[in-house]
């Protein structure tokens, strides 16, 4: 989910527009089995990853003519331990 600086769903559309520019992205991860996470866990190892979901925007914006191409993923992982 892409986030405004207060916390709010950003509106940023295909064409570059938006009303309320997006600073922030946030994902909900919904496990098969339960985690459970103690002051007596001695390591984490998560991560996911959000797959054609992104692009890159070249040149002005102006209506739907703009300049893209899209990229395979992006992905997240923390290792702790």
């Amino acid at each position: 989910i892409l986030l405004d600086t207060s916390g709010v769903a950003s509106d940023v559309q295909a064409n570059g527009s938006f009303t309320r520019r997006a600073t922030q992205m946030g994902g909900i991860q919904t496990f098969t089995n339960p985690v459970n996470i103690t002051p007596n866990t001695t390591n984490v190892d998560i991560g996911f990853r959000l797959e054609n979901t992104f692009g890159v925007l070249m040149g002005n914006v102006s209506g739907n003519e703009v300049p893209r191409f899209g990229v395979g993923g992006f992905e997240f992982k923390v290792l702790a331990q």
